[in-house]
């Protein structure tokens, strides 16, 4: 097992996406790795060795769901460590989420080729689910992607519960096209007690651990039911880091949340999450020149940004207000 988000880890990471995006030092992924510092624990590898055997070849991550911002920063992250794209899966009403819409603003940056690509699914519509899962493969087989899906479609709301849905579409594509399906569990970002709520930070503002597992391959499937293929699958998710029956968040971090509202939504004027997008940006020691000036603009109110650039960080400003 590897702990691979070690200050050589992100540079790494970062340097890896500069190159796709063809931009240097630039906003979005001051975002993705000041948020990355803020809220992911430890992510880890089961077997570096068994990893590294397939490491340039699309695999399909397959993972329960605890926050709203786990997605974004594993498909940032693993991208980075495997050097390819990971494509994600995500409900159409994704698009107008804070999440899809800083996700379209990055696709919109001056000069820059960012390539997250993200497949949206209507899950009201059989048949489109089923077009999307395809598109998916399609995507994986083409271009070389990795993809990450919840398999059970939204997020939980506390910890103490195994993951106990997959789709058998899921299982068949990937026999089928030979895609070795990867368990990842995403853990500690969750309360103990149930409150019925969905996150999008990991609860009380503090971290979550990633495990990603050994890869299961078609071989291994092909000659089991379909029941025994998911209890595998579901089994090595539900157990990766430790029993999901004694997990516990890490500790609250409220002071820091109320301290960024107070700070951002209370004298800016920006929304919630944003709020807590500008804190961790503020408390990132690597930002960027722009980075530094955007802050300024918030604080100030007087944009010195020229050009086409300036027209897109006004617009990133309104939308944080929105």
């Amino acid at each position: 097992m590897s702990n691979v988000l070690s200050m050589k880890d992100l540079k790494a990471i970062r340097s890896f996406w500069d190159h796709e995006a063809g931009v240097e030092n630039w906003i979005v992924l001051d975002i993705y790795e000041a948020m990355s510092r803020r809220f992911i624990g430890d992510f880890n590898i089961m077997d570096q060795e068994i990893f590294n055997e397939d490491f340039h070849q699309p695999k399909l991550f397959v993972a329960n769901h605890q926050t709203a911002i786990e997605s974004p920063l594993f498909i940032y992250l693993m991208g980075g460590i495997q050097k390819e794209s990971v494509v994600g899966l995500a409900k159409k009403e994704h698009r107008g989420s804070w999440i899809g819409k800083l996700m379209g603003m990055a696709f919109r940056y001056p000069g820059a080729c960012w390539d997250q690509p993200m497949e949206l699914i209507d899950r009201e519509n059989p048949r489109s689910a089923l077009k999307a899962l395809r598109n998916l493969f399609h995507k994986m087989e083409t271009s070389n992607y990795s993809a990450l899906i919840h398999v059970e479609g939204t997020r939980a709301t506390s910890t103490g519960k195994p993951v106990q849905i997959i789709s058998s579409s899921i299982i068949d594509l990937a026999i089928k096209k030979d895609i070795p399906i990867t368990p990842v569990r995403f853990l500690k970002g969750l309360p103990v007690i149930d409150k019925n709520e969905k996150y999008e930070f990991p609860y009380g503002f503090g971290k979550q651990d990633v495990w990603v597992g050994n890869p299961i391959y078609a071989s291994e499937l092909h000659s089991i039911t379909q029941r025994e293929r998911k209890e595998k699958i579901l089994d090595k998710i539900n157990n990766l880091g430790g029993s999901f029956t004694s997990e516990l968040p890490y500790p609250e971090a409220y002071s820091w949340q109320e301290k960024a509202h107070k700070r951002w939504s209370g004298e800016y004027g920006v929304s919630e999450e944003w709020a807590i997008i500008l804190q961790c940006l503020d408390e990132f020691t690597h930002k960027s020149d722009e980075t530094i000036m955007f802050l300024d603009y918030i604080k100030s109110g007087k944009c010195t940004f020229t050009g086409i650039k300036k027209t897109w960080f006004m617009k990133l400003y309104q939308l944080m207000k929105a």
